[in-house]
């Protein structure tokens, strides 16, 4: 993925609402915007304290995390998502 969010002030929206709108539009919905039922949960970010660093600031933690949540929620959005839709986890 392009620009990681430490390069955009740890705002994570764009880079993740794109990388996001693509895995839905290339095999994770059904025809009917559905979720494919295997899906039932989808980590937003795996290991941010390895991927973001910077442990002192939680601010850019909180940023990084609630503008990529945001991101996937648009990419939804503008996917046409319907029906029962995956939860978002952050292990």
């Amino acid at each position: 993925m392009e620009g990681a969010c430490e390069q955009t002030g740890y705002d994570c929206y764009q880079q993740v609402r794109d990388y996001y709108l693509e895995r839905l539009r290339n095999g994770w919905l059904l025809p009917d915007g559905s979720y494919h039922p295997a899906i039932h949960q989808v980590i937003v970010m795996n290991e941010p304290d390895l991927k973001l660093g910077n442990l002192d600031n939680p601010v850019y933690w909180t940023r990084a995390l609630i503008s990529a949540i945001d991101g996937m929620l648009d990419a939804e959005a503008m996917a046409g998502v319907n029906g029962s839709v995956a939860n978002f986890t952050v292990p």
